[in-house]
């Protein structure tokens, strides 16, 4: 089933049969012109209006990672992001190798339990659930979603899973941290942030309009934060502008910390500080893969596709908001003509 409808750059095509992005591109160059690109908010309206009423989950645009850089099918420069806030999580199989996959899907998960002998013991759920319910579900009624940092762990927790082919542990590469520790989700990005324009911007700034990853070498005022005895948080603004480890350095030596947001109503008082046109470094940070009780992974076992695979491909779904997908997903796509 096709659909089409003009507009004044490109005609938009939805193919309603499923192929990996590599055979979706071959498809729309021999019947169309290309896979689908989207520089303008009006490309991806009418591109959304082409499959209206056609029911999918998602579809191939061609829009396609090699790190550290994206390019269309076509080779356009690629101008627009309209990414859903996903990250990656890891599951495991049953031979306790892992690989990485969409956090909101939902699979069974491995918990543990901390014993009084420093020993631990290994539960698997069988309701399926998405990584972050399955974090709080085992932190409810265990320790923790089951972090694996050897050999003879991986063995134990393959025994535990009892042969289920799939299941969450508490690997994820949800890259941004708090400089304070704390594991608030809370995150108040502006439009089109974060971009992480040339694979370099891994710091944060607040400012009226949300927050912006940017360069951490450049300078800008902060806020530290002071802990009272009650609880409450005391604010303080540094006019001093500093790169963002040097701010830390300073609020770290002078106070508690940079200033972290972990609620509405912080991210509220946050915008309002930055009404005046300030903007300012926050205590967010980007780092990489990390296991959901805060224990650095230096143990891996990704599945050899994984380690090997460095390339992704960009999916749109009926919202208009792009996911990243590994190309060999069979979905339903876009072409152009």
């Amino acid at each position: 089933i096709s659909a089409r409808l003009y507009c004044t750059q490109a005609d938009y095509y939805f193919v309603n049969e499923a192929k990996s992005w590599d055979d979706a591109k071959q498809f729309c160059r021999k019947k169309y012109t290309d896979l689908a690109t989207v520089q303008t908010p009006h490309d991806l309206e009418q591109l959304l209006k082409a499959a209206k009423g056609i029911s999918y989950r998602m579809a191939w645009i061609g829009l396609r990672q090699t790190p550290p850089n994206w390019k269309w099918s076509n080779g356009q420069k690629v101008t627009r992001n309209e990414w859903d806030r996903y990250y990656f999580c890891a599951i495991s199989n049953q031979y306790g190798t892992w690989v990485d996959t969409i956090c909101d899907f939902q699979y069974p998960f491995m918990c543990y339990t901390e014993m009084p002998n420093g020993t631990r013991s290994y539960t698997l759920v069988q309701q399926a659930k998405s990584w972050g319910d399955a974090v709080r579900y085992c932190r409810q009624y265990y320790t923790d979603l089951v972090s694996i940092l050897s050999v003879t762990e991986n063995e134990a927790v393959m025994e535990a899973a009892q042969g289920v082919s799939q299941y969450w542990i508490g690997l994820s590469n949800n890259p941004w941290k708090w400089s304070d520790g704390q594991e608030s989700s809370l995150r108040d990005w502006g439009k089109y942030q974060p971009n992480n324009i040339g694979n370099i911007q891994k710091c944060v700034i607040a400012s009226e309009s949300g927050w912006i990853d940017y360069y951490c070498d450049t300078n800008y005022p902060y806020y530290c934060c002071d802990e009272t005895n009650d609880g409450s948080l005391n604010l303080t603004l540094v006019r001093q502008q500093k790169p963002w480890k040097d701010a830390l350095s300073y609020c770290k030596q002078k106070y508690s910390d940079l200033v972290s947001v972990n609620n509405a109503n912080e991210s509220e008082a946050v915008r309002n500080w930055g009404k005046a046109g300030t903007e300012f470094w926050i205590g967010l940070y980007d780092d990489p893969w990390m296991w959901a009780d805060g224990q650095n992974p230096t143990f891996r076992t990704w599945k050899d596709v994984v380690i090997s695979s460095s390339v992704y491909c960009v999916s749109v779904n009926t919202q208009g908001t792009w996911g990243l997908y590994d190309c060999s997903t069979i979905v339903p796509f876009f072409c152009s003509g």
